[in-house]
């Protein structure tokens, strides 16, 4: 079950899910309270050391099965646009359009 909550930091400021702008082309927050975990359990599940930094593809591997999974497990109405458009950005449809298809829950 994924439960993304709303977290603040020390200053009272938000703290990201997604990322806007990073320079590496990470588009989630892998330190944030409720990904870590998934994150930890990830890379161990593929031998990955979580003692030492994974590589890029490594990473943006992890991105997509995450993204993908939380996309289609979580209702139409309860996603956040955020990940709507990260889904859009990584799983682009053939035909070209902008329009995701609806995933049902069941």
């Amino acid at each position: 079950m994924i439960r993304i909550r709303e977290m603040l930091d020390r200053n009272g400021e938000p703290v990201p899910i997604f990322l806007h702008g990073n320079r590496y082309g990470y588009r989630i927050n892998v330190t944030h309270p409720d990904i870590e975990p998934h994150w930890m359990r990830w890379r161990e599940t593929f031998g990955e050391s979580t003692h030492f930094p994974v590589s890029d593809e490594c990473r943006l591997e992890f991105e997509k099965s995450f993204v993908r999974y939380f996309f289609v497990h979580l209702p139409p109405d309860r996603r956040p646009a955020e990940l709507s458009a990260v889904y859009a950005e990584i799983f682009p449809l053939e035909d070209g359009s902008k329009e995701q298809p609806e995933e049902s829950g069941q």
